[in-house]
């Protein structure tokens, strides 16, 4: 009767042949360096070969180390995506997204009960996050953060990076700050109201008013906030203008309790957009797929309202 494989010796001989080192792997499995040269000598007694050739300061495969390594790291890896769709499947029916905490509030979760009705046994599961997930402790599925621009350096390097919306910055103020005042004719009777500035926001007033052909900004007063959602409340409230995403803000300007003054606008790359991001190996997973589809194609119909 053949003896069974010695797994964890082909698992600690994989270590010290990655690190060329048993000190190295005795770190990395969490046990001594003695550890893992008995376990090593243990798989060469039970292949009847020495697999390293041991040096005084260093350790070296032999022609059968480098035999055994090849087709054992293939069958680790092959056992690690055994593993990971297994964790997959365990978690199949429920969908994770981590959401930019603004879009997750004023776009995403509104829409959520469309995908709902699309679909059947897929629970869902909203995060807000203004970080990328962390994906290897599967935290999420995918996330949706704002980008200023992307060009051939992403961000989030290793991992599927798809835009989902395109931006479109727009002045906005309550329709009472303006009441009893004729209409605003040019980008300089701006500067005689008070102006809200969300100081997380890469596009900034100074950018709109150059984009205006007005280079020095001098305006009467500013009220200063760290989100986008209180700069929002502020603008309600007529505490002045904002310079806004026309998409955070496009349900007020329809109800009429916002209005954009002028019409001039900050779009492509200095608006940026938002993103959807997500490590390829979820594109497999029906669940994200549906998600993937049903997410686009929302985003294709509100840019296109």
């Amino acid at each position: 009767m053949a003896h069974p494989l010695p797994l964890t010796a082909l698992r600690t001989f994989e270590s010290a042949a990655r690190h060329c080192s048993f000190k190295l792997a005795s770190i990395e499995l969490g046990v001594t360096p003695s550890a893992v040269s008995r376990s090593v000598q243990s798989l060469e007694n039970y292949l009847e070969t020495k697999l390293f050739h041991r040096r005084t300061r260093a350790i070296i495969l032999t022609d059968a180390g480098k035999l055994l390594l090849g087709p054992l790291r293939e069958g680790l890896r092959s056992i690690q995506e055994g593993v990971d769709l297994v964790k997959a499947q365990q978690h199949a029916d429920i969908l994770t997204v981590s959401c930019a905490p603004s879009l997750a509030r004023v776009w995403l979760m509104p829409r959520l009960s469309s995908f709902l009705n699309q679909t059947q046994g897929v629970e869902t599961r909203l995060i807000s996050s203004s970080t990328l997930a962390d994906f290897e402790n599967s935290e999420a599925d995918l996330s949706i953060l704002y980008n200023q621009n992307i060009g051939e350096q992403t961000p989030w390097p290793g991992l599927m990076v798809e835009p989902l919306l395109e931006e479109r910055l727009v002045p906005a103020c309550s329709p009472k700050l303006l009441a009893g005042s004729p209409p605003l004719k040019n980008p300089e009777e701006l500067l005689l109201l008070p102006l809200l500035h969300t100081e997380t926001k890469a596009t900034t007033w100074e950018v709109w008013f150059k984009r205006a052909g007005i280079k020095k900004l001098q305006p009467t007063k500013s009220i200063r906030f760290n989100r986008s959602t209180l700069a929002i409340e502020a603008a309600l409230a007529g505490l002045g203008v904002v310079l806004e995403s026309e998409t955070l803000i496009r349900t007020h300007i329809n109800d009429g309790t916002l209005m954009v003054p002028l019409d001039l606008s900050i779009s492509g790359p200095e608006a940026g957009g938002y993103f959807l991001i997500y490590p390829a190996e979820k594109e497999r997973l029906p669940k994200f797929q549906v998600f993937r589809k049903w997410v686009l194609a929302e985003a294709t119909s509100f840019m296109d309202e």
